[in-house]
Formats: structure tokens, C-alpha cells, sequence
């Protein structure tokens, strides 16, 4: 799911900021500095990408993990030099200033040698939610292939993570994951701690156990979209023990016709971590939380995990590898609500208001609690490199500058030199005085990506289609005067950014953002967004601005909050007023 607060501000302008990705823990393998973890290319072969319309396809497909090949000049996923999906792609690529905008391409990621089709990029259904288009603008600003992304946190959501820190590739496929990500294997390899030089080129041999027919009891509720539907019937996953509404299963698989009998997360391989929390069906068709915390093949058998429960740690026992069931973080409230009401109705199981009922519902609600608050174990760095000048989008070129000739873009105020970016608790990092600051100080001029409001919807619409739960959305409303019109445009600063756009929210706070025209071509005039401070900043305190959202999550805390922030249920109270089951249209 993807977290988009899109709102109606006050005061003629408009920040939108995502707060749910931050919160990460120290990361205890080897991590490469910053500028290692983001080595790309620099390269025009895929910027030319960069403001194609949204281009859509016939329905997700999801491809079955694609083998390493030995000619690395060809592309990986058709194993051909032109696509076979161009045709389907060629009026979109019209708007391209190439020559030949369906050449072969070189992955952006510095001395990785695979190279690809856009269009099979486009196409390739490789990981859920899988759009090329959306990492271009927002996650790694080049186009990359699956060997750089770890596959279990992009398929959580958590697309941004994804590319950060150490991957471990396999060595028989081009998929990747993160050490503290490592799937179950056939065998357990033990410690994945190497050299750094052994980690640069390092790839797995995991071998993954195969899925095959599945005759187990199924979850009795979707795992699409944690609700129950009395208008649809869920369909029981072959390979696994998931239950899902055909309207929530929106995959193909290629080569196959049995879309409609595998759930998706087979569908697309997905890999449980080794010390993930799953739900075990323990007794009497009653589904108990537990963690995973060994595995095994033995000789002539399947694979097995080892698991213990949350209502009982000291029981542990084996059940079959594909007998679990994996709740995706962003559904864990849905679906605690859901099983509550479920439970409470059932009369072929543990009693709901039994003392075991109610110990296995507590079991629950913690564990789904701490799956809904996981955030994956990866340091991701601080932002930097930040930018002393705008960035002109070709949109805003097209628009307002037209063939007029440019004045500087450069800021007016720099940065104040008593300024410092750290971590700031649940809100990710945040800006900080190194020493006093005095009131009425401006501290900074904002900085982005000047588009337009039609380049600003074509960036929303890629943004909610890879449905990341960490997309990045810093933006600033203003107007430029162009003689005797005034037109709405935006300052982007998701990627090109300086310390402003990294001050948090507060509904107590201590700068506001104030508005200066300035001319940056003949006739036309920029009202420039800069920071000033309300009050003294005393040294190792925080900057914080009201971005005066309506309807969003506040993490401030103070007095003042107006949050419409809800507190989530976790108790085992089931609401006594009357269901109403709906149809949901799949994963948030």
C-alpha cells in the first residue's frame, strides 16, 4: 500500500510529506557507506524515460524467477536483442527524442553488467507492484534490475529500503535479498557473515524449496484484503495454505491458465523471512500466532519450520513450510478486527470467550500489532548532497519559460550554517540548531524540482500506482506571475532538495514559510518559498513547520495536536453494532 496524504491546505499553499517510513534500527552486518550503497550511472540512455505519459499494460504478469544466463548481451528477461513487446509500447515512445528509443539498456547500478528492454522492464511482473516508470522518478532516479532490490521488503511495501544497504544475490536467479531478509532454504546454510571484499560480487546459493500441490487446511479469511466478503466465495490457494476473493487477485501468471487457483504471493515466489511471525493452525481450525525460529529438509521429506507461539513460548513444533500463513504489515489491523469478529461468531473451534479463546486473541493481537509496526532492520542514511539552485522540469520549461531566455536559478538564502540533519524518532531524521538561532531569522530558501500542475498529477498517478509504502512526496504550492497571469506550479523536492524540505510537522511550531517574488525570466516571476524562524531556536533543538494538512497522521505530541490521527484497536472487544461485510478491491 501505498501512503499518499493528499491534501487541502490553507494559506494558499500545500506540503505533502510521508511520516510512516521512518523509524528504522541500527543494522548489525557490515553496511557500505552511503555513497557506495547509491553507486549508479549516470547515464541520458535512461533519462530519456523520465516524462513518458503513465503507460500502463494488459494486467500484471507475473513472471517466474528469471535464470542468470551467461551472455550478458542480451536482455535478461526475452534473452533477445529486440523486444517483443515494443509494438505494444510504440505509440507511447513517440514522445521520445530518440532514434531508437527500444534499444537494449545498460542497468543504472555502477559495474552491474544486465542488461534489459524498457519494455520488458515494463512488462516483466517481476516483483508486486513492479513499475519501472515510478523507480525511475522516486527510488533510485535510474532503471535498475531486480538484482537491486531486496525482493521480501519490496514486496512489503517498503520499496525505498529495498534498495538500501547490502544485497545478497542469488546466484542461480536475478533476484536479491537483504542478510537479516535471507528466505527459508532446503538447508540451513548458518552464519551469511563475510569479508567485504567476499560481499562485492558475493551471490547465494539458496536453495529454495519448491512449491508444489498443497492438501493442508486453507486461513479462512483473504489474504488480499484481511476482510470478508458474503458476496464471494474465497478460493483456496493450490500451493499454499492462502485463501483470497478472485476480485483481490489481480495477477497472471505467464505461460499459465491457472491464474485464478495460486495466490499471488506464489504467483511471484514470495519468500518469508527466517524469523518471520506467521499464523499456524494449532487446533480445532483455530489459526495461532507464532514466530519462526528454525527449519529443515530431511531425506525423502518437505520442508519444515520450527515454530513457537506467542500464547505459549515454551511450545514449540514443526509444521510444513508452506502450512503458514504471511500477513503483509500494512493489513495487520484489517485483519485483527476481522478475526475478531470471525472468532466470536464460531462455533466449530476454540470458544472466542473461552480462557484459551481469549489467551490465543491476546497471542494475536500482540503479534499482529508487531508485524503492523515492523520496519525492516536497514540503516538508510541521511539525506545529503543537497542543491544550492532549482531544477527545471521540462514541464515547467514548456509551460512558463517557453523560449525565453533564463535568469539564474540559484537561491537567494542559503542554508543557515547553524543547521544540522539527525535522526528524530519516529519521524525519520529531522533539522537541528547547533547553536542558538534568533527569532525572525530566515533559515533557508526551498528547493526542488520546479513542474506543473499537469507534470504534479502525472507523478501522483505513478506514485499511487507502485502502491510503495515509503514514497517520498516533499511539495511546496506557489505561483509564478507571467505579465498579467498568475499560475499555480510546484516545487518537488523528493529528490532534488536542500536541508528545508527535511523539517518536520509540528502543530507547535517554531518556523513558518513565507513567500518572495523574483524574476527568473523576462515577465515572469517566481514566488520563492523561504524558511523563517517565529521564536529563538535555543542549540540541539529541532525546527519544525505547520504544513497545514487537513486530514493526515501528526506524529508531534504537543497540546496543540489536531490530528485526526485514530488509535487503532488492538483489545479483544468486538464491536457490537451491526456488520457490514463489503467487498474490498485487493492489497491497500
Amino acid at each position: 500500500m501505498v501512503i499518499i496524504i493528499i491534501v487541502h491546505c490553507k494559506n494558499n499553499h500545500m506540503k505533502l510529506k510521508l511520516l510512516v517510513s521512518s523509524g528504522f534500527n541500527t543494522l548489525d552486518i557490515q553496511q557500505p557507506s552511503p555513497n557506495e550503497s547509491k553507486r549508479t550511472r549516470n547515464t541520458n540512455s535512461h533519462s530519456k524515460f523520465q516524462h513518458l505519459p503513465v503507460l500502463t499494460t494488459d494486467g500484471c504478469t507475473a513472471a517466474a524467477q528469471i535464470e542468470r544466463k551467461k551472455n550478458n548481451e542480451l536482455c535478461f528477461k526475452c534473452e533477445k536483442v529486440d523486444s517483443p513487446y515494443d509494438e505494444e509500447f510504440v505509440n507511447m515512445m513517440e514522445s521520445i527524442r530518440d532514434k531508437n528509443p527500444f534499444s537494449l539498456l545498460t542497468c543504472g547500478k555502477r559495474n552491474c553488467k544486465t542488461k534489459f528492454h524498457f519494455s520488458c522492464l515494463l512488462k516483466a511482473g517481476l516483483l508486486p507492484h513492479w513499475f519501472p516508470q515510478y523507480h525511475l522518478l522516486d527510488t533510485s532516479n535510474v532503471l535498475l534490475c531486480p538484482d537491486h532490490f531486496c525482493a521480501t521488503c519490496f514486496s512489503e511495501y517498503f520499496q525505498h529500503t529495498a534498495t538500501e544497504g547490502k544485497l545478497m544475490k542469488m546466484k542461480s536467479h536475478h533476484r536479491a535479498f537483504h542478510a537479516k531478509c535471507l528466505p527459508i532454504t532446503k538447508s540451513n546454510p548458518g552464519s551469511v557473515e563475510r569479508t567485504r571484499e567476499e560481499n562485492e560480487n558475493w551471490r547465494a546459493e539458496l536453495d529454495i524449496p519448491v512449491r508444489e500441490e498443497y492438501t493442508g487446511s486453507h486461513f479462512p479469511i483473504c489474504v488480499g484484503c484481511a476482510r470478508e466478503d458474503a458476496s464471494e466465495d474465497l478460493i483456496k490457494c493450490k500451493t499454499c495454505c492462502h485463501s483470497f476473493h478472485p476480485t483481490c487477485h489481480k495477477t497472471k501468471m505467464e505461460n499459465s491458465e491457472e491464474n485464478k487457483t495460486i495466490c499471488e504471493d506464489c504467483l511471484y515466489d514470495f519468500q518469508i523471512r527466517r524469523t518471520d511471525k506467521v499464523f499456524v493452525q494449532l487446533r480445532d481450525d483455530f489459526w495461532t500466532a507464532a514466530q519462526i525460529v528454525d527449519f529443515r529438509t530431511e531425506a525423502g521429506k518437505k520442508t519444515e519450520l520450527k515454530v513457537k507461539f506467542f500464547s505459549d513460548p515454551e511450545q514449540l513444533t514443526w509444521v510444513p513450510r508452506f502450512s503458514v500463513c504471511h500477513v503483509y504489515p500494512i493489513l495487520a489491523p484489517g485483519l485483527y478486527d476481522t478475526l475478531k469478529k470471525f472468532y466470536s461468531r464460531r462455533t466449530d473451534c476454540v470458544d472466542y470467550k473461552s480462557e484459551i479463546g481469549q489467551r490465543e486473541m491476546t497471542a494475536m493481537s500482540s503479534m499482529l500489532k508487531s508485524i503492523y509496526e515492523f520496519r525492516p532492520n536497514v540503516v538508510r542514511p541521511p539525506p545529503s548532497n543537497f542543491r544550492k539552485r532549482y531544477l527545471l522540469d521540462e514541464s515547467f520549461k514548456d509551460t512558463i519559460v517557453k523560449n525565453r531566455r533564463m535568469e539564474s536559478t540559484t537561491i537567494k538564502w542559503e542554508s543557515h550554517e547553524f543547521l544540522e540533519i539527525k535522526p528524530s524518532g519516529d519521524r525519520g531524521y529531522g533539522v537541528f540548531a547547533t547553536k542558538q538561532i534568533p527569532k525572525n531569522t530566515t533559515v533557508g530558501e526551498y528547493v526542488g524540482t520546479l513542474i506543473s500542475q499537469k507534470e504534479l498529477n502525472r507523478r501522483k498517478a505513478l506514485r499511487g500506482l507502485a502502491r510503495n509504502r515509503e514514497t517520498k512526496y516533499y511539495l511546496y504550492k506557489t505561483q509564478v506571475e507571467d505579465g498579467n497571469r498568475e499560475i499555480d506550479v510546484f516545487i518537488d523536492s523528493a529528490n532534488h532538495q536542500n536541508e528545508m524540505s527535511i523539517i518536520n510537522h509540528s502543530c507547535r511550531p517554531n518556523c513558518v514559510a513565507e513567500k518572495d517574488p523574483y524574476g527568473i525570466c523576462k515577465d515572469v516571476v517566481l514566488k520563492r518559498i523561504f524558511i523563517k524562524t517565529t521564536q529563538a531556536i535555543e542549540e540541539g533543538k529541532e525546527l519544525f513547520l505547520n504544513y497545514n494538512w487537513e486530514n493526515f497522521e501528526c506524529l508531534c505530541d504537543t497540546p496543540e495536536c489536531i490530528s485526526s490521527r485514530g488509535e487503532l484497536d488492538w483489545s479483544l472487544k468486538v464491536a457490537l453494532e451491526k456488520e457490514n461485510i463489503t467487498s474490498h478491491p485487493g492489497k491497500p
